[in-house]
């Protein structure tokens, strides 16, 4: 599954004519139960193992869209599903959604981005019961402390999915791809430096389009 969302999501990178993405799990059970971990056995060391994921790491793709990505979690929605999900703009859940991260309990480092945008999003003491614990976050708690965004009832959530999509998708393409990387070059910076990119760029934005 990994190699296909990397293919995927590069040749959407590569296409113009897509302006945003709805990305959903198709398993009657969960939007993902986590990564493969039969790679880490098979591979001759989980060194190698490691390097040959971070050659294909999906989190840069994600990074590297500027389209909005908005993403309907079901289910178990463990592991590098967690993570997946966390890089997406918007995450929208049923109410049978639980997110856990077990992987320390494995003897593994949840290591597809998640100790890093984990807590960006909800602070180090949620992070902590998720990346170290691996406590199973039911969906009242998820969206309490700012895991998912929206919990909409499973009969409804694809057209609220889409509906929302649709509006993110009504802003020009050029001012969605130049917020989010406004955004994501922010969180690097101190905010007097956040605050001075974000002047620089919206200058910069206003004189393209011919508003000033």
């Amino acid at each position: 599954m990994r190699d296909e969302l990397y293919e995927v999501l590069t040749a959407i990178k590569l296409d113009t004519d897509i302006e945003g993405i709805l990305l959903k799990g198709t398993g009657s059970k969960g939007f993902c139960g986590g990564a493969d971990l039969t790679e880490f056995g098979t591979a001759p060391s989980q060194h190698i193992a490691r390097n040959i994921r971070k050659e294909r790491d999906l989190w840069e793709v994600f990074m590297t869209l500027r389209i909005p990505i908005v993403c309907i979690l079901h289910g178990y929605t463990f592991g590098s599903g967690v993570e997946i999900a966390m890089l997406c703009d918007v995450r929208i859940a049923t109410e049978n959604t639980i997110i856990s991260l077990p992987e320390t309990g494995l003897g593994i480092i949840p290591a597809a981005g998640g100790t890093q945008t984990i807590p960006r999003q909800i602070g180090l003491g949620h992070s902590l019961d998720l990346l170290l614990l691996g406590k199973q976050i039911e969906v009242d708690k998820s969206l309490e402390i700012g895991l998912i965004d929206y919990c909409i009832d499973e009969n409804r959530i694809v057209e609220y999915a889409h509906s929302l999509l649709d509006s993110l998708c009504r802003n020009p393409r050029e001012l969605n791809q130049l917020t989010k990387s406004i955004i994501s070059q922010g969180l690097e910076l101190s905010l007097a430096q956040g605050l001075d990119l974000e002047a620089k760029r919206c200058i910069e934005y206003i004189i393209e389009t011919g508003q000033g």
